[in-house]
Parts: C-alpha cells; structure tokens; sequence
C-alpha cells in the first residue's frame, strides 16, 4: 500500500450483503480481462512503471462469489503469462465511496495472499473527489517520463463521473494514459427533454453545447439514445486519437455504451480483439438473453439488431472508402481498424480474398510469391 491508501479495516461483508451479478456484466468483464492480458504484456515490458484505476470499484465479489472489476485486473497480472518480465509489478489503485464495499475489497485483497510486488490501494472516497488526488499523485511519486495508465469508469449514475476530470487525467498522465468509460445512452435519452437533467447532462460531457442540440431536435427513444452515443464519442475524441464503443445491451433494454479511449493503434486492435472475443457475429455488442435473466439458462449471444453480412458490410464499406482510386494494404487495413467495427485482421479475409476471387479487384504492385496474397507494400484497387 501507499500513503494513497485510506486507513480502512478489512472486513468482509455476508453474502447478503454484497452486489447482485447481472449477465451483462460478463460482457464487461471480458473486455477488462480480454484486454489486461495484452495491455501488462506490452507495456509492463516496455516501461519502468504502469498503473490500473478503478474509479468505482465496488465490493469486488458478487453475491453468487463470482469477481467484480478490481479482481479482475489483479488476477490478470497475478496470472500473466510473462509477469516475470515485467520491468516493475503495477500500481493499483481502487476508488469506493461506500465505506462497507472498500472494507469488503480490502478483504478480498488480502486473501489473496501474495501479491507478487504490486502495490494495491483501497481508496475509500467519491470518485470525484479521489481520481484527481490519484493521477496528480501517480504523475508525482513515479519520477518516469512516461507512466501508462488504464483509467476504468463505470460511475453509478453518469453525473458521478465529470468529463472534465478525464481532460485533467490526460492533462496530468500524457498520451499513455486510456479510459474505458460508461455511458447510459438509453437512460439519457429517456430524460433528456426534461430540465431536472441538464446540470447532469453537462457535467458528463463537459459542457451544454455537446448535448443540447440532441434535446432540442432528436425524436425521444432510440434516435435520442443514439445521437448521444455519437456525442459523446465526439467529445471523448477532443482527448483522445482513437475511440471505439462497444454496446450493452440488458434484459432491461437499458442498453449503455462502454467508450474506449487511446492514441495508439495497439491499444485499439488490443480492444477491438476484446470486442469480437465478445460479440464473434459482428463486433459491436451483447445482447442479454432474457431467459436468461429469468434463470432459464445463459446465452452468451451479440445480437442487437438485424445484422448486415460481415463480408458484404466490410467490403461494401472499403469500396465506398476508396472507390476506383489504388490504396495499400496498411491503408486498408487501417480504415478497418479506425473507421469500422471490424479489425485490421479482417481485411484480407472478408473483403480483398472476395474482391479478388470474384475478379472486382486489381493489383497494382506486389512482392508476393502466390496468387492472391497481401504481403505488406501491396498496391490495389477496386474494379469500376
């Protein structure tokens, strides 16, 4: 522990006590899993120090003993594959504000015994008043000209969670520094008409002009819901280089958004690995099952809507991107990965193979040795 760390007793709470698991959340949690695997390989190896923050932490169990966010990503280091290589263990810092869920986490923290040298804070406070004190404190006692952050904020209630914090957090941390973050689009829209949300509203996204037009134009329901999904992704791209978002979608029909924000290509293809792990159809969400939520068996199924074709949707997507004109295979490759749902390893299977298979695409110069290949340096172009 540091001198982060609120003066807190581990106490664990009854069974009772703890939060109710909902199926939806194992959408979430697969993508903190998914992606933790990857972010500590890389950069845990390339950079003296990183750190994980949690901004709502929670009890870190459920009711049914399955794990909550912060086990997750100490289990994810504690597990890793390559954690030998690390040039340092991570710091973990928790933020809880509900006194008996931090001493329940400060419980579940120390059975796990051995923490293999990383040094893990329970911090027992409101978010928005102990994310600033943890960055400006990390960027502070880590004197290294580069600290790798992974900020997780899944606020209960989306006015706990100020846009402008993460501008700070950026401010402090540099361009290492990611979010994944909540968004409650469904439950936005529902009363963005109405005054009693606009300080909320404002708060979320940093000011009144990112969402005002929305209230003032959108049709209630989904077009709202959807117009603040796209809102939101712009602000957040005012701060970040690259932003994806991944749709949930409970039994509740609540559905809420989880924006990732990065500067860097890895870390995007990292994420949208995570995306697909969860959603194999197409990319883009989880879909609760409702029987399911009545206890009538799990489904594990991404389906939001009547899905395009993934071959015909990417490809259809590329020629509208590059029409007659001759493109590369890393140009391909990177409208994918930035422009689309679909990954840069999609490229050659769902669009170029089928292209060139049905004689709809030309190439204009390559190094490769068989018909029908994409090494890298390939010039082409799409068929009239």
């Amino acid at each position: 522990m540091s001198s982060l760390s609120s003066e807190l007793a581990a106490k664990a709470l009854s069974t009772s006590g703890l939060p109710v698991y909902d199926e939806h959340h194992t959408a979430k949690h697969v993508l903190l899993r998914e992606y933790m695997k990857v972010w500590l390989a890389k950069l845990a190896q390339s950079y003296p120090q990183v750190a994980v923050i949690d901004g709502f932490a929670s009890a870190g169990r459920y009711r049914d003993s399955r794990v909550g966010s912060p086990l997750i990503f100490l289990e994810a280091y504690l597990t890793h594959v390559a954690r030998d290589r690390f040039r340092s263990p991570p710091h973990f810092v928790f933020i809880e504000a509900r006194r008996e869920f931090a001493s329940h986490l400060r419980y579940e923290i120390e059975a796990l015994g051995d923490l293999a040298g990383a040094e893990v804070d329970v911090v027992h406070a409101e978010y928005e008043d102990a994310f600033p004190t943890v960055f400006r404190w990390l960027s502070t006692n880590y004197n290294v000209p580069i600290l790798p952050t992974f900020a997780f904020i899944d606020p209960r209630g989306y006015e706990k969670a100020p846009f402008k914090l993460l501008r700070d957090y950026r401010a402090e941390l540099g361009t290492k520094a990611e979010a994944m973050v909540y968004v409650p689009a469904d439950f936005m829209a529902r009363f963005i008409g109405t005054a009693m949300t606009d300080s909320a509203l404002d708060k979320a996204f940093g000011s009144r002009q990112a969402w005002e037009e929305i209230r003032d134009q959108a049709a209630p329901g989904a077009e709202a819901s959807h117009q603040i999904a796209e809102a939101y992704a712009q602000v957040l791209r005012t701060e970040f280089d690259l932003v994806s978002r991944f749709v949930v979608d409970p039994a509740s029909r609540n559905r809420y958004f989880l924006f990732f924000g990065t500067d860097h290509l890895e870390g995007l293809k990292a994420m949208k690995a995570a995306y697909w792990k969860v959603d194999p159809e197409d990319g883009r969400g989880y879909r609760q099952d409702i029987r399911a939520h009545h206890g009538q068996g799990e489904l594990f199924a991404p389906r939001l809507e009547a899905p395009n074709a993934p071959e015909e949707d990417l490809l259809a997507q590329m020629r509208d991107e590059f029409g007659t004109r001759g493109f590369t295979i890393e140009d391909a490759e990177l409208f994918a990965l930035t422009k689309t749902a679909f990954r840069d390893t999609h490229v050659r299977p769902l669009a170029l193979t089928p292209a060139y298979d049905s004689g709809n695409l030309v190439i204009i110069e390559t190094t490769a040795r068989r018909r029908g290949s994409f090494p890298a340096g390939t010039r082409m172009r799409f068929k009239s």
